[in-house]
C-alpha cells in the first residue's frame, strides 16, 4: 500500500490523481485540463493563451497579406501597362500599303501578332519571346510561322 500512496498526489488544481492511469502525459493533461476548467482560461501547450496577443498577431498577419496583395496586383497591372505600350507598333498611315499591313495585323490571332510584333518591332529572339510569354521556344517560332504565312495570304495581290 505504501507503494501506491507515493505515487498518490494533488495536481496544482487540487484534483488527486489516480494511481492507475496509464501514462505521466495523461495524469498532466487531467491536471492541465482541470486547472483551465477552474480558471477559466484556454491553454495551448501547457501554458494559458493569450488572447489579446493571439489577436493582435492574427490581424497583424491578415493586414500583411492584404497589403501584400494590393502591392501585387499594382505591380502587375504596372508591367502588363508597360508591356502593351512596348508591344504594339506604331504606325504612320502615309500610304496604302501600310493601311493594309496593319488591317492584316489586326486580323491575326492575338497569340500570333504577339510573337510577330515582338520579333520584328521589339527584336526579340525566339527564346526571350518564349520566356517572356512561358511557352516553348518552337511554338513562339510556329506562331511567327504562321502570321507570316497569313500576312502574306492577306497581303498578297491577287
Amino acid at each position: 500500500m505504501g507503494a501506491v500512496a507515493g505515487r498518490r498526489g494533488r495536481c496544482r488544481s487540487g484534483s488527486i490523481r489516480s494511481p492507475l492511469a496509464a501514462q505521466p502525459s495523461d495524469r498532466h493533461r487531467s491536471c492541465r485540463e482541470s486547472r483551465a476548467r477552474e480558471t477559466g482560461q484556454p491553454e495551448l501547450g501547457g501554458a494559458p493563451i493569450n488572447r489579446a496577443l493571439l489577436y493582435a498577431a492574427v490581424r497583424s498577419i491578415a493586414l500583411d497579406l492584404i497589403r501584400r496583395d494590393s502591392r501585387r496586383a499594382r505591380r502587375e497591372a504596372e508591367v502588363v501597362s508597360e508591356s502593351d505600350q512596348a508591344i504594339e507598333p506604331h504606325f504612320e498611315l502615309a500610304d496604302e500599303a501600310q493601311i493594309a499591313l496593319v488591317a492584316a495585323v489586326d486580323r491575326l490571332s492575338h497569340d500570333q501578332r504577339e510573337v510577330l510584333v515582338m520579333k520584328i518591332w521589339n527584336e526579340l529572339t525566339f527564346a526571350e519571346i518564349a520566356t517572356a510569354l512561358d511557352i516553348s521556344q518552337n511554338t513562339a517560332a510556329s506562331r511567327y510561322r504562321y502570321a507570316l504565312a497569313a500576312l502574306k495570304k492577306t497581303l498578297q495581290p491577287l
